[in-house]
């Protein structure tokens, strides 16, 4: 028997009694520390997924007040004369409109030195993005383009008007331009 013993152990294969050592990842802290894991897996998915769908309802919700969000009714009339640059656009306002009660504003930009009598008005939100654009403006008996605008309609903001005129195929040539604030 000790014989046999020897000869197992001179082989390097364990004793017929003893367990073979298990593979690493067979061991229990692997085994526990990989739950652990999963565990703090799971907390997170959960953390995000809430939090999605609280931003998610948030945005329905604004959206939505966008949608039905009134004008607010003009409770006085301002006459604003404008004369438009005709080097280049200007971040600075000439004017501002609004700010406590909703105006009615009718701008009367004088366009009485171009040569073109039909306009087309591009009005742009400055560093955001269109917001209109009216064709087909004539110009009045004084040579004013006239637009009447209530402050409530666009939020608060710089906006630039675009004035192009329109040449006798119908085609826009850059004029001038007006750049106005909005206060709410």
């Amino acid at each position: 028997m000790n014989a046999g013993l020897r000869l197992l152990e001179a082989s390097g294969k364990p004793e017929p009694w003893q367990e073979a050592p298990r593979p690493s990842w067979q061991k229990p802290q692997v085994t526990l520390a990989l739950a652990a894991v999963a565990g703090v897996l799971a907390v997170a998915l959960m953390v995000l997924t809430g939090t999605g769908a609280a931003k998610s309802h948030k945005i329905a919700e604004l959206q939505k007040q966008a949608n039905e969000q009134p004008l607010d009714p003009a409770t006085s009339t301002r006459e604003i004369r404008l004369m438009p640059s005709r080097s280049g656009a200007s971040n600075s306002p000439a004017i501002t409109i609004g700010g406590g009660g909703a105006q009615l504003a009718d701008f009367k930009i004088d366009e009485s030195r171009s040569p073109y009598h039909i306009f087309r008005v591009t009005i742009d939100r400055i560093d955001q993005g269109r917001v209109g654009v009216i064709t087909n403006l004539v110009k009045d008996s004084n040579g004013h383009l006239r637009i009447a605008l209530n402050s409530s309609a666009l939020g608060p903001g710089t906006y630039q008007l675009t004035l192009e005129g329109l040449d006798w195929r119908g085609e826009p040539q850059p004029d001038s331009w007006v750049t106005i604030g909005i206060q709410h």
